[in-house]
């Protein structure tokens, strides 16, 4: 009883005493209103469609769900942004491991992606067409191919030599069947693919 009397007695209680049953309801959903907003700043949440379908980098996730905003166009990610694979559109002239300079802006661009996330190691990926008859020197061409964009990613653009692992696959992992030159041409490709 005692107690009651104390919040009886206090400007709180008084405030409310006045206000009518509409401005109690205002007040709530004031409040309710207000911790909403706060909720929702702290997770991230956005509030209008344009905020929700935002994706700067354009991998699918929006802005709000991406932990890597600055992924490079069309790279494969998980569920959470995260990098996983590019194809770092860099075609060869068949039998050749020499980069076009139409590519130095890819390439470009993916080293920027790199030294801002050191942590990660990126296997990059040397892939030929069927063209040549025998797989050795599919394989060393595919090297070659691979290490010639490791090679302008590190000396050209400042990527580190440890962030970096060259692999030939020669043509075993084509990206579509070889039956025309345009399916060839893409064949003979650049994948970068995270190690870890």
């Amino acid at each position: 009883m005692k107690i009651y009397r104390v919040v009886r007695g206090t400007r709180i209680y008084k405030i409310v005493k006045e206000m009518s049953i509409y401005k109690i309801i205002l007040a709530t959903l004031l409040l309710i209103g207000v911790i909403v907003w706060v909720y929702a700043g702290l997770l991230n949440i956005p509030f209008t469609n344009n905020q929700r379908n935002s994706d700067f980098d354009g991998d699918g996730i929006p802005n709000y769900r991406d932990e890597f905003p600055d992924i490079p166009t069309k790279a494969v990610v998980d569920n959470s942004g995260n990098f996983l694979a590019l194809n770092l559109d860099v075609n060869f002239e068949t039998d050749s491991d020499v980069i076009s300079a139409s590519y130095s802006e890819n390439i470009k661009k993916f080293a920027t992606y790199l030294k801002n996330h050191p942590d990660q190691k990126i296997e990059i990926q040397g892939h030929t067409d069927d063209e040549m008859s025998k797989l050795n020197n599919n394989l060393d061409l595919s090297f070659r191919r691979a290490y010639s964009v490791a090679k302008m990613l590190i000396t050209t653009y400042g990527v580190p030599t440890d962030q970096l692992v060259v692999k030939g696959y020669g043509s075993l992992n084509p990206l579509v069947t070889n039956n025309s030159e345009y399916n060839r041409s893409l064949n003979r490709r650049i994948e970068a693919v995270l190690v870890k």
